[in-house]
């Protein structure tokens, strides 16, 4: 039900639209005096600005995420090629020592088993990090001279000579061509975690500067669209006083006062949402820099939802990384163990 408006209700709202209306028309009238009729082209111009900085926010961080993505791609394939490299080494070792110390053929043949394997990874490791071809190169001969010290044991063995083929398994020269193997693996594990590291760095800058650039960006397409909304009213107004009915103009202009006052609260809740949210992104950053990488990020539908899907998904790639590596060193560190005792047997 419409309550009808009293003479002073009437008077005071006719002010304070004149008000807003003689301040606002001394602001648009100099502008749409140059423009002309040429409102079209105001909107034609704010529409562009728009689709350019929307269009360029969205392709950077597309372009982050994708170079994000198959860069922690490559570094999960080469850690998982460098375990692999320590476990099959292990292998190796062991299967030859059991057999100098067992004279059983089996080890021979699980020996055989996995020096393919080896060398597959050794390769695949070359391929994909050439920057580190020099240290790979390096433990790739010390590999192929313990190998063939291996193999020279297992002549040993099927001669019946065990002993002599323990002896040179336990030999000064094989454990040399053993720690320059391991020296080789643990640094280049060390490049490749250091190179990890840097390239994640590089994107988190990247990552906030693409937050700084729609940060920038936000303050220009309000103020252009407000801009083009003031022009859009000042022409409505300009029709409207042409009209007899001096009733329908204060309504039309009640209405557009009301529009107006909704686009600011929506844009003001969108500029909430949005802080809201980069500063969720912010705190999970923080808890991931500060060694906590259960933290998880709500993902949305917004233009962050992305952003917090690529930190969410990294966070949990880094965990299970850190815990397959944390599980390949206890089974390093058990064979380890189990081949000491082993030689502590055979000695005793």
């Amino acid at each position: 039900m419409k309550l009808p408006l009293t003479s002073s209700s009437r008077a005071s709202s006719q002010s304070v639209n004149s008000g807003f209306g003689q301040w606002s028309e001394s602001i648009v009238s100099p502008i749409r005096q140059r423009l002309g009729s040429r409102l079209l082209l105001a909107l034609s111009l704010a529409a562009a600005l728009s689709t350019l900085l929307v269009g360029a926010s969205a392709w950077k961080t597309w372009t982050i995420y994708r170079s994000f993505s198959s860069a922690i791609a490559q570094s999960f394939t080469l850690n998982e090629l460098s375990k692999d490299i320590v476990y099959y080494d292990e292998v190796l070792t062991m299967s030859a020592r059991m057999a100098a110390s067992t004279g059983n053929p089996e080890w021979e043949a699980r020996y055989e088993t996995f020096v393919p394997q080896l060398d597959q990874s050794l390769e695949g490791l070359l391929n994909l990090a050439p920057q580190q071809q020099e240290q790979t190169a390096q433990t790739d001969a010390a590999n192929a001279e313990l190998i063939a010290l291996e193999t020279q044991a297992f002549n040993l063995v099927r001669q019946g000579q065990t002993a002599q083929a323990l002896n040179l398994l336990l030999s000064p020269q094989y454990n040399q061509q053993k720690a320059i193997y391991s020296t080789g693996i643990n640094s280049t594990l060390d490049n490749i975690t250091d190179l990890a590291d840097e390239q994640v760095e590089g994107y988190n800058q990247q990552l906030f500067q693409s937050m700084l650039f729609t940060g920038f960006s936000l303050p220009i397409l309000i103020l252009s669209w407000a801009f083009v909304l003031l022009l859009v009213r000042s022409y409505i107004q300009e029709r409207v006083q042409s009209q007899a009915d001096l009733e329908g103009l204060n309504e039309n202009l009640q209405q557009q006062l009301q529009q107006i006052d909704s686009q600011e609260q929506a844009t003001r809740r969108e500029s909430e949402v949005l802080q809201e949210d980069v500063g969720e992104i912010l705190d999970a950053v923080s808890a991931v820099e500060s060694g906590d990488l259960t933290r998880e990020i709500p993902v949305n539908e917004r233009v962050t939802g992305l952003v917090a899907d690529t930190l969410n998904r990294l966070t949990e790639e880094l965990a299970r990384v850190l815990g397959q590596v944390l599980s390949t060193a206890g089974q390093v560190s058990r064979g380890a163990q189990q081949l000491e005792k082993a030689s502590q047997l055979i000695t005793a």
